[in-house]
């Protein structure tokens, strides 16, 4: 199945828009580029939830493998000037 979205009101390009049908997570940025694609949806899928995501910062985290349990710290710069950590 596809789902394609013709019109886009009230948000901001580069968010991000998370379509949930069944079990299954389709996200993209707006304004969409193409229809998410689903597979196969069970019977019982009969509505689809919607959520509008925005970034409020962004980092990098270089993963070095070398081990097969490795932990990370995160240091997030967020788009209000401040910074988070994740890890």
């Amino acid at each position: 199945m596809e789902v394609s979205v013709f019109e886009v009101v009230g948000l901001n390009e580069g968010s991000v828009l998370s379509v949930r049908a069944g079990n299954t997570r389709r996200q993209a940025p707006i304004p969409l580029q193409g229809p998410l694609r689903f597979p196969n949806l069970p019977f019982n899928a009969k509505q689809f939830k919607l959520d509008i995501m925005q970034t409020l910062g962004s980092a990098k985290c270089e993963i070095k493998g070398a081990k097969e349990l490795e932990s990370y710290s995160v240091t997030v710069d967020m788009n209000d000037g401040g910074q988070a950590r994740i890890g």
